[in-house]
């Protein structure tokens, strides 16, 4: 096909006329309404095309004629309702009334192929700029021309943005209408089909629409333009992120030379043809590469990899491998940003606070969120290294610091143990891992010869409860009102459980602690096994159960109270529980107490690796339609379990047991290290003494993937966890049982809340009045101008006298007087979020300020917002919640301006 009007012989002869242009012409003649079937063009009387084409359902005949009688030869030839197109060099004087006359016009049209670009976009005529781009415009479109036509132009007047604009979109296969820019035109050529279609494109219109769009729409389109019309398998946005990494200033040590020149010059070489790039294409190419990176990993995480992964193969060709450990887009910088995070771990939190942030801010890390998430459990556990061990005296201390924190350790360990594939990293995790478990197991030693004394002499527990008298100290005082739903997770550790509430508060519920403040936990009784300690719950006495005997204890405790196993939750098809199941949630007079049994957690520890296990609702069905029930029935609920676990991480067998973590006691006996003996009433052996093993890295008997029956923290406390819905249907907050309240955030402080610098004691600032916070603050002249004596420095207050001062002020400001007329009449504690928020420089996660101030969490989004109603001032933003939904931020400089203080 030939493209544009191409002159033929010398130049001034005449030229072949264009198919496109021909084309047009014919529609024109078959849409006129003329009679005339004969359309006469001047031009070098050839046609290579079809002799004949379609045109709105008429048939139009093309030929070249060298003369007045091939003209008319042609035209007797044709049959009649047809139409003839006679391309000719010959002049009208030639020609002749007897041609003219049958000639649509009655002229012979001299060709101007601008005149047939208007009409291709509905308009009128064409703009001087895309007139002024040469003679190949016209062509091109012609060629060009989409199967649905051009798109219509915004005005009378064809613009060349418009005309080239989707001329180039259409050559890169979109569709139309499209204005194409530098993001557009990087994804387009990263489709190896479309850098196909646009390396076949006339080399000569390719260089045309090169040079176009260089001069009108940007250094970067006409970058990836001349890269895709390569005979090369690379993407353009491959090359274009290398030239990101090359020219990237960050990191680049003045006179250094650590190779990166020479990668340069090869990349130039190689892909651009010798060319230079100068520095602001090349920022200009760099800042757009990353945006449309960032774009594709957002939009499609696997796809995306095919031209990351080529990025990293160029910038290894090239000699510069060190480019993509240090970039924030390729998967090579992830794994160096994570291997940096594993070597500060062993520097402290602070510094491995620092490096987590830089993985974060990698482009990846929201794609690999095991990877993200392992190493945030990393940080965490640094972090709770740095804490102080409680005073822990009693059983009931090393119970409530299991609840409070330990829980949350080997949650987090749980997490980490499998948390690389990589070498380098997975042995620093190991080796945090080794003095998290040092810790931990020196907590498990004292706590099990705690354990020992409380066996031989039972006594009542501190906010805690031995599992016989769940029952009566739990589920009987919840069993007023509607009701109460026991559901018991068989095997669920206190660990467990911290991830269980999280998902089950999500469904309409809050959470409901004593007046402590803090959850109850109930000690299993011994050895700590699901016939003995699940037994001794649903009897409400120390005793051993089969199933079948669980039903009738709780049915002797509570008349009319249903016990649901494994057997009696399965359903039929077409429905998630079974009609007795919900008939007797629902039932809430006559049923006072409904009991469920779920054995996913225990029947699990048994069979699979339980490492990488998240237990969502899914996970453990059908507990989240045993909950919706209870909901619909207004029932509070009782999570609890029967017994903890510990996980199969390369345990270590010791003779005399069977299986498990218990055995019974021998003759003479003799404790190996990492055992205890325990013996009186809550043990329910023969003889009332057992073996059990507290340190973790222990078993009897074959390998399983999870076990219990021992003294470790991690079997011995079960988890109580008491739900109550957030609402009634009248809005109303429902009353809970006597002695409990809705629980704030039960997680520890250094789960949420990064580790921080020694602050710096702030000076104390000369008072100034409100100002807006828009305009700059006055700049304070050069000292060294004035002779003035300055006084030595006051010593400075601690931060929480500072922060205690700031907030007495704060709330005898008259603005904060102003505003709380604004507000609710029963206002939050605004002393103590605002104190801690001060005392942090500013920032607090929302579950720290919670707990803090004692707040719900079905609650904490509403305090937030009156909060904020409360500190803004005319909605200046002093109170905002970060762009993660989790930190709360507090303008301190902005609330002394806004309060004066």
């Amino acid at each position: 096909m030939v493209v544009g009007v191409t002159p033929v012989g010398n130049p001034g002869t005449l030229t072949r006329l264009q198919p496109g242009f021909v084309r047009q012409r014919a529609e024109a003649l078959v849409a006129s309404s003329s009679s005339a079937r004969l359309l006469l063009l001047h031009g070098a009387p050839e046609w290579s095309g079809d002799p004949a084409m379609e045109i709105c359902g008429a048939r139009v005949h093309v030929a070249g004629c060298v003369s007045q009688l091939a003209i008319l030869d042609a035209y007797d030839q044709i049959p009649d309702e047809e139409y003839l197109v006679a391309i000719t060099d010959r002049t009208a004087q030639d020609l002749g009334d007897a041609v003219l006359l049958r000639a649509w016009l009655e002229r012979i049209e001299l060709p101007d192929l601008w005149q047939s670009v208007p009409p291709l976009f509905g308009a009128v005529t064409t703009s001087r700029e895309l007139r002024s781009c040469g003679s190949w415009v016209p062509a091109a479109l012609l060629a060009h021309k989409p199967s649905g036509g051009w798109p219509t132009a915004l005005g009378v007047e064809v613009s060349a943005e418009h005309a080239l604009g989707n001329l180039l979109a259409h050559l890169l296969g979109r569709d139309l209408p499209e204005t194409p820019d530098a993001t557009l035109v990087f994804n387009a050529l990263d489709d190896p089909a479309a850098r196909a279609r646009w390396q076949s494109i006339d080399t000569a219109l390719k260089k045309h629409l090169i040079s176009w769009a260089g001069e009108r729409l940007s250094a970067e389109v006409a970058f990836a333009l001349r890269l895709g019309a390569q005979n090369s398998p690379v993407s353009p946005l491959a090359v274009a992120l290398a030239v990101a990494s090359l020219w990237n200033p960050i990191g680049q040590a003045a006179g250094a030379d650590d190779g990166r020149a020479l990668a340069k010059g090869r990349l130039l070489e190689r892909h651009l043809g010798g060319r230079d790039l100068v520095p602001s294409h090349a920022k200009a190419i760099s800042d757009t590469a990353r945006g449309v990176a960032r774009q594709r990993i957002s939009a499609d995480p696997t796809g995306s990899r095919t031209v990351l992964v080529q990025t990293q193969t160029l910038l290894t060709d090239l000699g510069w491998e060190t480019g993509a450990q240090h970039s924030a887009l390729l998967p090579a910088g992830f794994t160096h940003r994570l291997r940096h995070l594993g070597t500060e771990l062993g520097s402290g939190s602070l510094a491995a606070e620092g490096a987590l942030a830089q993985v974060r801010a990698h482009a990846l890390s929201s794609t690999e969120p095991a990877a993200l998430e392992a190493a945030h459990m990393a940080v965490r556990l640094t972090r709770w290294l740095e804490t102080n061990e409680p005073d822990q005296q009693t059983l009931s201390d090393f119970i409530a610091t299991h609840v409070c924190d330990g829980a949350w350790v080997d949650r987090a360990c749980l997490l980490v143990h499998h948390g690389s594939d990589d070498t380098a990293l997975a042995q620093q995790y190991a080796g945090l891992l080794e003095k998290v478990q040092k810790r931990r197991s020196e907590r498990d030693r004292r706590a099990a010869e705690r354990l020992a004394a409380h066996t031989s002499q039972p006594s009542p527990l501190t906010n805690a409860v031995v599992v016989e008298r769940v029952l009566d100290d739990v589920v009987s005082p919840w069993s007023t009102n509607n009701g109460v739903l026991l559901v018991v997770l068989d095997g669920m550790s206190m660990a467990t459980a911290t991830e269980v509430t999280e998902n089950v508060t999500s469904l309409g519920f809050t959470e409901w602690v004593p007046a402590t403040g803090t959850r109850m936990a109930a000690l299993a009784a011994l050895p700590s096994l699901t016939h003995v300690s699940r037994g001794s719950l649903f009897h409400g006495a120390l005793t051993s159960a089969t199933a079948a005997e669980e039903k009738k204890g709780l049915a002797a405790r509570f008349p009319n109270a249903p016990l649901f196993h494994k057997d009696g939750l399965r359903s039929e098809a077409g429905s998630q529980l079974p009609d007795d199941v919900l008939e007797a949630i629902e039932d809430v007079t006559n049923r006072r107490v409904v009991g469920a049994v779920i054995n996913t957690i225990d029947d699990t520890l048994h069979k699979q690796d339980v490492t990488h296990s998240v237990w969502t609702l899914e996970r453990l069905a059908p507990l989240r339609a045993l909950l919706a029930a209870a909901h619909a029935a207004g029932r509070a609920v009782v999570l609890t379990s029967d017994h903890g676990h510990v996980v199969e991480h390369g345990t270590a067998a010791l003779p005399g047991g069977t299986s498990g973590r218990w055995r019974p006691v021998a003759p003479d006996e003799i404790l190996a290290d990492g055992e205890v003996l325990v013996s009186g009433p809550r043990v329910l052996t023969d003889d009332q003494t057992a073996v059990l093993l507290w340190r973790a890295g222990l078993r009897y008997g074959p390998t399983y993937p999870g076990y219990h029956g021992g003294a470790n923290l991690s079997e011995i406390t079960i988890p109580i966890i008491v739900l109550n819905r957030s609402f009634t249907p009248d809005g109303k907050q429902p009353a809970g049982a006597s002695g409990w309240v809705p629980a704030a955030p039960q997680s520890p402080e250094w789960w949420n809340e990064p580790a921080r610098a020694v602050p710096t004691p702030p000076t104390v600032a000369t008072p100034r009045r409100k100002t807006k916070p828009s305009k700059p603050a006055p700049q304070v002249a050069d000292s060294a101008l004035f002779e003035m004596s300055v006084p030595d420095p006051a010593p400075n207050p601690e931060p929480g006298a500072l922060a205690a001062d700031l907030v007495a002020k704060l709330l005898a400001s008259d603005t904060y007087a102003s505003q709380k007329q604004l507000a609710p009449r029963r206002l939050p504690d605004v002393a103590t979020v605002v104190r801690h928020l001060v005392e942090r420089d500013g920032r607090a996660h929302r579950d720290t300020l919670a707990a803090a101030a004692g707040i719900p969490v079905s609650q904490i989004d509403p305090t937030l917002s009156v909060l904020k109603r409360l500190l803004n001032v005319e909605g200046y933003p002093v109170l905002e919640t970060d762009a993660d939904g989790m930190t709360v931020k507090l303008d301190l400089p902005l609330l002394r301006d806004q309060f004066g203080l």
